[in-house]
């Protein structure tokens, strides 16, 4: 499906019938804000928005339901290293950040914290994290999905 092309037509269907976002908005039951990514050419999942739930809930994005991503163990090719640096913990992953793949957000989830860190095409493949005990390090590669993370611990002494 091309996002741009559709987001071409419905903008000229609405303003054929004179019609404003909101009101398209309200007769689909969904955000005026929907419909502009969508004349836009933002519709999933190019919109790029991050969603999180803590339980079972019915998650919307750009007018569509969206499913669950189960993670699967890290892919070769994604490598992580930590190093302990005073009371954080320094990642790196050897992955490359171009345009067309690399890795969007990387998660620390623990029974009463959530951690994101968003990443961004040609910025370094680094963050910090507070060092925290429990919990499990997932990322997301736009090329390869979502993966729980393993990090290999680099000593610094």
């Amino acid at each position: 499906m091309n996002s741009a092309k559709i987001g071409k037509l419905i903008l000229e269907l609405r303003t054929e019938k004179g019609m404003t976002q909101r009101q398209v908005a309200d007769k689909l039951n969904i955000s005026n804000k929907t419909i502009s990514k969508w004349e836009c050419g933002l519709g999933c999942p190019t919109c790029g928005n991050v969603l999180t739930s803590t339980g079972k809930v019915s998650i919307s994005c750009c007018g569509r339901r969206v499913t669950a991503h189960i993670p699967v163990d890290m892919i070769d090719g994604h490598e992580m290293l930590c190093k302990e640096i005073d009371i954080e913990h320094y990642y790196t992953l050897n992955h490359e950040m171009s345009k067309q793949h690399y890795i969007v957000f990387v998660a620390f989830v623990s029974s009463n914290y959530l951690l994101i860190h968003r990443l961004y095409p040609e910025q370094s493949p680094a963050f910090h994290l507070p060092m925290m005990r429990g919990g499990q390090l997932y990322l997301y590669c736009s090329k390869h999905g979502f993966q729980k993370c393993k990090a290999e611990k680099v000593r610094t002494d």
